[in-house]
């Protein structure tokens, strides 16, 4: 196929190959650090990757993210026969947009080393594992030494080069939940604004949100995708409504619990910022100096942040153990 003979194609391959590299050493360095901390004593297991093709999670994440990934290599393949390289980047682009802004982020609370459900753990990693590797498999044309660097360095064969181009099974396409996804990022970033113009941080957990659809959610999975409304929101409630136009409306009452579990996250995010800050492990424990916590939180603030103790002090100060 051609190379891009634009400066603005070479600029968006260039912008593809950092984000492709970025995502597939992250998810390379995850794996390592969760498994450098489980150790003979630790109640986790050690995340075993499978290298197969069978893909069988549950999670509506898992299943929008592969149904999104199997429409990308779908289009791009349809676009390298037509030896249109700048929309085969494109697809690309806007999926590993997808892939690093919403699925990773959203996922965050499955893959760490205290989340519980270590079959969604493992499927999170088995998800990620498969979308990477095909996706070197399609970037190879674009990116012959970078995409060859990360099939290498995921699965320990020869080169991608090597590979066939990825077969996807149809059956991992869901268009109505991939337009329900889109639906939520709406209705998440229309109530994020909302936040924002009433100063009220995303931490500070509120009681309920009345959410007006123009619609309801046309795939099988509206009770998860609620769930994800609830969670980016940081709300306790929930209330859906059918109307013309899409509107939030927050209860903004904060009552002396919500504000302590809006300080115990603000601790929490304080203590994770500060364990960057002296290269602590992300797998270790550590013991934190606090001059006040709220104490109903001291369980959720020691299991989020893989603290021991937690001291009185007058100063804020982690200390490794």
């Amino acid at each position: 196929m051609p190379m891009p003979d634009t400066n603005a194609e070479r600029r968006l391959i260039t912008a593809t190959a950092i984000m492709s590299w970025r995502t597939s050493t992250h998810f390379l360095s995850l794996v390592s650090i969760f498994n450098s901390g489980v150790n003979k004593t630790s109640p986790y297991q050690k995340i075993e990757v499978k290298k197969s093709k069978s893909l069988n999670s549950k999670n509506v994440l898992d299943l929008w993210i592969l149904s999104r990934f199997a429409n990308t290599v779908k289009s791009v393949d349809g676009y390298l026969s037509e030896f249109n390289a700048k929309d085969s980047a494109l697809c690309i682009e806007s999926f590993l947009n997808d892939l690093s802004t919403w699925y990773i982020r959203r996922s965050r609370n499955r893959l760490w080393l205290n989340s519980k459900d270590n079959q969604d753990k493992l499927s999170f990693y088995e998800t990620l594992y498969f979308i990477l590797k095909n996706l070197s498999i399609i970037l190879a044309p674009f990116l012959p030494f970078i995409s060859d660097e990360i099939y290498t360095n995921l699965t320990g064969s020869e080169s991608v080069h090597l590979e066939s181009w990825p077969e996807i099974d149809n059956k991992l396409i869901n268009e109505e939940l991939e337009k329900d996804m889109l639906f939520v990022r709406e209705i998440v970033e229309k109530a994020h604004a909302l936040r924002k113009e009433a100063n009220i941080p995303l931490r500070q957990p509120l009681n309920l949100a009345t959410v007006t659809l123009k619609r309801a959610f046309k795939s099988n999975n509206s009770t998860d995708l609620e769930k994800i409304i609830e969670q980016e929101l940081n709300i306790k409630k929930l209330k859906i409504k059918i109307g013309t136009d899409l509107t939030v409306v927050f209860d903004i009452k904060i009552t002396p619990t919500l504000k302590a579990e809006g300080e115990a996250r603000n601790i929490i995010r304080k203590i994770q910022s500060e364990r960057k800050k002296i290269n602590s492990n992300p797998t270790d424990y550590v013991d934190v100096q606090l001059p006040e916590w709220p104490i109903e939180y001291e369980g959720e603030i020691k299991n989020k942040a893989l603290v021991k103790n937690i001291l009185k002090n007058k100063e804020f100060k982690i200390i490794k153990t």
